[in-house]
């Protein structure tokens, strides 16, 4: 389109799948759109493209502030190089369009204005996860990410414990979304039907997109990349994480011992660390910060490799949330999944 003598660049993204956490969001983007040639996940790519519009995305979420117009008129000029493609959907899919941080639960408001303002009327695909479910699931990603807060700690102190409870209330996020963006233009679903009937979700999904649905395969249907940690693991991680200052641990974390174990762990670096550094360039440094790419190469190495240890140890209880936390959280959001029962018939149990 001309407008004048400046040539806008037309939105090409078809769908924003924001999420939430731990609702098989890596599991969607690896084994399902990841392999449909008809869809094409923006800034996910290793191409110099690829890398410039990951960029984009994490300065769009972790920056203070940001030229919205400015931003969306030069991240389509980017996409636009693939115009050629015909009949390919463009799609954006990550967890932290929802909320910039999985375990401090700020700003998902802040969220949803850019997004829409940066994509106007995009479809949005929001997956719900029963909350204490959620919780406890999300500790074991804090703990395989460095942190070293008890649970207890992590929940219940008050500014923490008021954040989840503005964050995890669902209805509120529904309708915010449902009034921004329409309710033609908005998927939620519940976590519990993936589980259940993975075929049924992926062809809500698929219709809403308006793509043919896909017909899943057996090692798609049956993996889960990000599994959490057992107890007796999260117990070992946590104590190996006080070796190192990691973006969890700012604070009151001894590495007294990290020299030594890096060593040992750089032998098992995977290879990315390429990747790793063409991506943060892009980055504003306020974002460096915010996001934790700032942590050093030898920080990095030594959280990657108790966490491959750690998934290892696969015996054990499965981690339980402790009833302290259950009790202080049931019963604010049971009154929130009510009403998401009841204006979106979204049951989350």
């Amino acid at each position: 389109m001309v407008c004048g003598t400046r040539i806008v660049q037309r939105n090409q993204v078809r769908f924003l799948h924001i999420g939430d956490y731990k609702t098989g969001t890596t599991w969607l983007q690896n084994k399902v759109f990841g392999l449909d040639s008809r869809i094409r996940l923006i800034g996910e790519d290793e191409t110099d493209q690829g890398v410039e519009l990951w960029a984009a995305l994490e300065n769009l979420t972790y920056a203070e502030n940001v030229d919205v117009d400015s931003w969306s008129q030069d991240f389509n000029k980017l996409v636009f190089k693939n115009e050629s493609e015909n009949g390919v959907v463009y799609g954006i899919s990550r967890e932290s369009l929802i909320s910039d941080n999985p375990f401090h639960f700020h700003r998902w408001r802040r969220m949803a204005d850019r997004l829409h303002s940066a994509f106007g009327q995009t479809k949005v695909i929001i997956t719900f996860r029963e909350q204490l479910s959620l919780l406890n699931s999300l500790y074991s990603t804090f703990i395989k990410n460095g942190g070293t807060s008890k649970i207890e700690d992590l929940y219940l102190n008050q500014e923490q414990f008021d954040a989840c409870l503005e964050r995890l209330n669902y209805h509120q996020i529904a309708l915010y979304y449902r009034e921004l963006f329409g309710s033609e233009n908005c998927l939620f679903l519940s976590f519990n039907e993936l589980c259940e009937d993975p075929d049924s979700y992926i062809n809500k999904i698929y219709n809403f997109v308006d793509v043919p649905p896909l017909i899943l395969d057996d090692s798609a249907r049956y993996s889960t990349p990000n599994k959490s940690l057992a107890s007796v693991a999260l117990k070992f991680q946590r104590i190996m994480n006080h070796g190192v200052r990691s973006t969890y641990s700012k604070e009151g974390a001894q590495p007294l011992f990290e020299p030594i174990i890096v060593k040992l762990f750089q032998l098992l670096r995977k290879e990315g660390g390429n990747l790793h550094s063409r991506r943060i360039d892009h980055l504003l440094p306020e974002v460096k910060l915010l996001a934790g790419f700032e942590r050093p190469i030898e920080t990095i190495d030594y959280i990657s490799g108790i966490r491959r240890l750690s998934e290892a140890i696969n015996f054990g209880q499965s981690a339980k949330l402790p009833i302290a936390v259950k009790s202080a959280f049931d019963e604010h959001i049971k009154q929130s999944n009510k009403n998401l029962k009841r204006d979106f018939d979204l049951d989350l149990y």
